[in-house]
């Protein structure tokens, strides 16, 4: 059956198609179903890939659409279906996505990981799922992002589990990706070396369960993005006594652009010296929770950073600051 259409409404109809119904697994199929236990059919729903069999003009407009095929490059966690995709992506920077592994891999685990790992470079948004360990040197995956040249790269999931690291202490690893705008980043630390400059949102969780780490690096690395504009820290583990703040920071951090803050550490030490460390005047969400932690050591920041912040409330009960 042909559907005639003209072809800027096919191209918007496949670009609207993608953007509401993109392939996906099946409702009840877990990653855990699908990655790290046994083999068993992986469904899918093929979302706006449907549309290329409505008729030859339909399929030919969307595998021309090379966009689109880039978005879902890894979709399917098959290196065959990936290579297709790739090849119809054309020159177009790929949606990477990455998940590890506990125990041995699948040679199928092991062929998508390496496909991945092959064109880190060509990698517009890259998502590394756990279990990973980032924080080995020898690991696959850090050894591909580690000093190399990210120059396509705009947006950064990457994840490491924390129970690989035990009682290593975090290593930094160099960031090279210039036109990297979003970072999440979880127990995995950016030399403050990178070349991350044009970074607008960053995010940095720390689980409780990694070695202590150091709040100087962090600070250090907060100087590089300057057009930063949201950041969210999260750190509940203890800091590294060797590495006093007081000590350590000489220049305040500029971060003319930040409208959005938030906070989440365990002493109030680090936080009052953090936030001293910092000059945000543009601020307007301000949120910062602290354990273990009287609260009045944190009201008199507020004046300094002139953030526009309310006390949304405090638990003194449980020692726990949250303003």
């Amino acid at each position: 059956m042909r559907v005639d259409l003209p072809l800027d409404i096919v191209c918007e109809l496949f670009i609207q198609a993608a953007f509401a119904d993109p392939p996906r697994r099946k409702t009840g199929d877990t990653s855990d179903d699908l990655e790290f236990l046994r083999p068993r059919a992986q469904g899918f729903n093929l979302g706006w890939i449907s549309l290329t069999h409505v008729c030859r003009q339909w399929r030919s407009v969307g595998i021309d659409m090379a966009p689109l095929w880039a978005a879902i490059v890894t979709v399917f966690q098959k290196p065959a279906i990936a290579d297709e995709f790739a090849s119809r992506a054309r020159d177009c920077d790929l949606n990477l996505d990455v998940t590890g592994w506990y125990g041995n891999p699948s040679p199928k685990q092991r062929q998508m990981f390496d496909w991945v790992v092959e064109r880190i470079k060509r990698a517009r948004s890259l998502q590394c799922r756990p279990p990973l360990n980032i924080n080995r040197p020898g690991n696959t995956m850090r050894a591909a992002l580690d000093g190399h040249h990210l120059p396509a790269l705009r947006q950064l999931d990457l994840k490491s589990d924390p129970s690989y690291h035990g009682e290593e202490p975090l290593h930094i690893f160099q960031l090279n990706a210039p036109g990297l705008v979003i970072a999440n980043l979880s127990n995995a630390l950016p030399a403050p070396s990178s070349s991350v400059h044009s970074l607008r949102e960053l995010q940095l969780d720390f689980a409780q369960g990694i070695s202590p780490i150091s709040m100087s690096r962090i600070i250090d690395l907060l100087r590089v993005p300057a057009r930063l504009e949201k950041l969210s820290l999260r750190c509940t583990n203890y800091i590294r006594a060797a590495d006093s703040l007081s000590d350590t920071i000489i220049d305040t951090v500029h971060l003319e652009y930040l409208t959005k803050f938030e906070v989440v550490l365990r002493d109030a030490e680090y936080a009052c010296t953090l936030l001293e460390s910092i000059k945000a005047p543009n601020v307007t969400i301000f949120k910062m929770n602290v354990h273990n932690a009287p609260s009045a050591s944190l009201h008199r920041l507020l004046p300094q950073q002139g953030v526009s912040s309310f006390i949304s409330g405090i638990r003194d009960q449980d020692q726990r600051a949250r303003i």
